[in-house]
């Protein structure tokens, strides 16, 4: 009997790199996309948890508290109603920013309300996500 040699052929093992290549890069695509899906939604709830705990430390406080986005659309800002300074920032990650927000800043009052209510649309490439902030002052978000 004679002994084949063992072993794989040239055109095999390029056959099997090209297969572990396309699949690796398809999945690599896959694991962006999901981390950019993540990243967007904690974005959407750190904004939605600072609203809503501004809207109970007026109620706490008794003063009314504003919302206000930086002019660059990459970060907000809480602050007391009547003044210019001492305003708390909070930057967007990297690549975020405001794409849509209330005409006027949206303000907490001590009742628990707010005035106006309204929509923040926070975007990064293509995928947004909007914060709405009712009348009543609760912030929620959905997906677009």
């Amino acid at each position: 009997m004679r002994n084949p040699v063992a072993g794989y052929s040239l055109l095999e093992i390029c056959l099997v790199i090209s297969l572990l290549i396309i699949l690796g890069t398809s999945g690599i695509s896959h694991v962006r996309n999901w981390r950019d899906n993540l990243l967007l939604r904690f974005t959407a709830q750190s904004f939605t948890s600072e609203l809503n705990r501004a809207r109970i430390a007026s109620i706490a406080c008794g003063f009314p508290l504003e919302v206000r986005i930086r002019e660059d659309r990459k970060a907000y800002r809480l602050g007391l109603r009547d003044r210019k300074e001492g305003f708390t920032e909070y930057s967007l990650p990297d690549s975020f920013q405001f794409q849509g927000q209330p005409r006027k800043p949206i303000v907490f009052y001590s009742s628990g309300n707010c005035t106006p209510a309204g929509t923040y649309i926070i975007r990064t490439g293509d995928k947004s996500i909007k914060v709405v902030v009712s009348i009543m002052g609760r912030a929620r978000w959905e997906y677009l």
